[in-house]
């Protein structure tokens, strides 16, 4: 009886130690295994932090390349050829200080002196003032400018040359209405004798001059 009872006890304390020692094992195996994840993970921040330290020296290191900045290429104004174009009867296009193109039309070509009505051969010439302007100024604006000589108008129907510089401007804009031009792109100016080219020869200030200002 006493030998069966001394056995069982054996046998319960055996299981009893050896469960004991089981879960001892299981403890050791997974703290092992909590050692190696962080040593792994360790490991891959170091080399992470490595290749950020190479990168940031690479690129501390690298040629500094410098972009130029980009600038709009704005055409020049071409000028004409041999500086002027002669549409024949003193009438030339040139360019202003400005760059604004400028056609001048000598006033002797337009009227008689003191008078503001186109002469009959004027008309001609206006028709190829029309064409060019059709041409290669559509939809720019224009300023009509009358110019006068600096004598004093005396006995005729003008009160003054502002007054006689505005109808010349005003007779060459109807003209060249009725030639097809747009009347919403002229307007006149009189300059009266403000802008003399010529103290001497007074039929050099006696023009008209017809200035492309620009476009609409």
């Amino acid at each position: 009886m006493l030998t069966r009872f001394a056995l069982l006890a054996v046998v319960g304390l055996t299981l009893v130690f050896g469960g004991c020692e089981n879960k001892a094992a299981r403890e050791r195996d997974d703290a092992l295994r909590q050692n190696a994840d962080l040593m792994a993970q360790r490991d891959a921040d170091r080399v992470a932090r490595l290749d950020m330290k190479d990168r940031l020296s690479a690129a501390a290191n690298a040629p500094v390349v410098q972009v130029a900045p980009v600038v709009p290429v704005v055409p020049a104004m071409e000028e004409p050829a041999g500086g002027a174009v002669d549409l024949g009867a003193g009438i030339q296009v040139t360019q202003d200080k400005s760059g604004s193109p400028r056609i001048h039309i000598p006033g002797d070509v337009l009227f008689d002196s003191g008078k503001a009505t186109l002469k009959p051969a004027a008309k001609k010439s206006l028709d190829k003032v029309a064409a060019l302007i059709k041409k290669d100024y559509k939809g720019k604006l224009l300023r009509i400018e009358g110019h006068t000589d600096p004598t004093p108008v005396k006995k005729t129907a003008w009160d003054d040359n502002w007054d006689l510089g505005a109808a010349r401007a005003r007779a060459v804009l109807l003209y060249l209405i009725e030639k097809g031009v747009p009347k919403k792109d002229m307007y006149i100016a009189s300059f009266a004798d403000n802008q003399l080219k010529s103290t001497k020869n007074y039929a050099l200030n006696r023009r008209v001059d017809i200035v492309v200002t620009g476009g609409r």
